[in-house]
């Protein structure tokens, strides 16, 4: 059997010291497999399986491009690869290991701003509680991908009116009327970026809620600005900007909750990416690419990835 080199390209600052020596162990389980560190040289001969993240730009690597035969990506987002896009590798897609994650910090934000509890030193002499149920707020869900499935399913548990809006899966409502809640959840393109937008907004009223936790160039973030400052009890929850890190008050603290770029870590995040690179690399290896998501599989009819 040919030996496989697994070359990681980037490091990143949420990965414990030590963790190289963790994937090295993780992926020369499987044989035939050869783990490169990043700081490593390449071995002049073998072929090669890029280990990248959101860091990685395809074009310092260009000396070894005709011996990759794959890229592993074991990020949701792609948008740094399209910069110097190499159309002719597989390029898998790491979007199950977030997913859980980034579905339980909406449903958070969701319940923290319907639901949030407080402690009572004392038993109120009138408990009236004019909260507005969940299941009473006209909801729109724009994507319905690995985490947009997860929050579909448990909205709809609640009896949520969720509406669903993905073109690519031939889903599709008029989106410029007004909504109580609006979640993003679909990926940034050409036709996405910056839908959240002054027109958009002007249909929105006083209890608007935006729950964003996919990309932070979806929203026009100065129309977002402008609107909350003529609608204070609009609210928003976001974990992504189009400036990380953002500087001190990038956002006005009373009606914003800023989370910064973490709505998909938890606890186990490294030993879930470690078991789904081992899962990518044993399917690639015994030519089962297929049960993978390829972002090559993303490109739309107009040219562009969705």
């Amino acid at each position: 059997m040919s030996q496989l080199l697994v070359k990681r390209t980037d490091s990143s600052s949420y990965f414990p010291p030590g963790f190289e020596d963790m994937e090295r162990i993780a992926v020369e389980q499987l044989p035939g497999i050869r783990y490169v560190g990043a700081t490593e040289p390449v071995p002049e001969t073998g072929d090669i399986c890029l280990l990248t993240n959101t860091h990685t730009r395809l074009s310092q690597f260009s000396s070894l491009r005709e011996r990759v035969t794959s890229i592993l990506h074991p990020n949701s987002g792609y948008d740094n690869l399209l910069q110097d896009l190499w159309p002719e590798k597989p390029i898998i897609l790491g979007n199950p290991i977030r997913a859980k994650a980034v579905a339980e910090w909406t449903l958070a934000a969701l319940f923290q701003h319907q639901t949030y509890l407080r402690h009572h030193a004392t038993w109120p002499t009138d408990r009236t509680w004019p909260r507005e149920l969940i299941s009473e707020r006209k909801t729109l869900l724009i994507g319905r991908g690995h985490v947009g499935k997860l929050l579909h399913t448990q909205l709809i548990s609640l009896g949520v009116p969720v509406t669903v809006h993905d073109p690519w899966l031939n889903i599709t409502t008029y989106l410029n009327q007004q909504w109580s809640t609006v979640i993003l959840a679909t990926s940034l393109n050409q036709e996405s970026r910056g839908m959240i937008n002054a027109e958009f907004l002007s249909h929105q009223t006083n209890n608007f809620l935006l729950i964003n936790p996919a990309r932070g160039e979806l929203v026009v973030e100065n129309d977002l600005r402008d609107f909350l400052k003529t609608h204070p009890g609009a609210r928003a929850y976001l974990d992504v900007h189009a400036s990380e890190p953002y500087t001190p008050n990038y956002w006005p603290a009373t009606q914003v909750v800023a989370t910064p770029h973490i709505a998909g870590v938890s606890k186990n995040l490294i030993a879930t990416m470690l078991e789904f690179e081992v899962f990518a690399l044993k399917a690639l290896t015994q030519g089962v690419a297929h049960d993978l998501q390829l972002l090559n599989d993303r490109l739309t009819p107009q040219g562009f990835y969705r």
